[in-house]
């Protein structure tokens, strides 16, 4: 029944021309309704980077980016960084541009029991956010 599911792509990798960008951090969301997969979302991953190193992230399966889809969808972004960096990082030893993909559920199990996970990702939790609450707790430090 799931082959009749569509979902958009994020890239790990996208030439353009002749430099290449890397987007190292994915987070997929699986939807499940009482255990059936309904689609897959990917998560805003500029959680883990500058925003000015943030680029749009999502696509369909014709390679068209979301926010040129008729209707637009909500543009997805990932960090990104050049393939000569990731050469760079590479060469030091350093593992930034692996991939790293988190998964993450949401819906219900085939028991009717909800998951969980979707609130623990990642950009549910932006750093400001985290900052303020350390703020609140401790009011002396500010």
């Amino acid at each position: 029944a799931s082959q009749d599911k569509f979902s958009f792509l994020s890239k790990y990798f996208e030439r353009k021309e002749r430099a290449g960008k890397v987007y190292p951090f994915l987070t997929a969301i699986i939807d499940v309704k009482d255990g059936d997969v309904q689609g897959i979302a990917w998560d805003d991953a500029c959680v883990f980077c500058a925003k000015e190193t943030c680029s749009e992230n999502i696509y369909d399966y014709n390679g068209k980016k979301g926010s040129e889809m008729s209707p637009a969808i909500v543009p997805n972004e990932s960090c990104s960084f050049s393939e000569e960096e990731c050469n760079k990082i590479d060469a030091e030893g350093e593992t930034t541009c692996d991939i790293t993909l988190f998964v993450v559920w949401t819906g219900t199990d085939a028991d009717g029991a909800p998951f969980q996970s979707s609130g623990y990702r990642f950009s549910a939790f932006p750093p400001a956010s985290l900052k303020d609450r350390l703020m609140n707790l401790i009011p002396w430090l500010a």
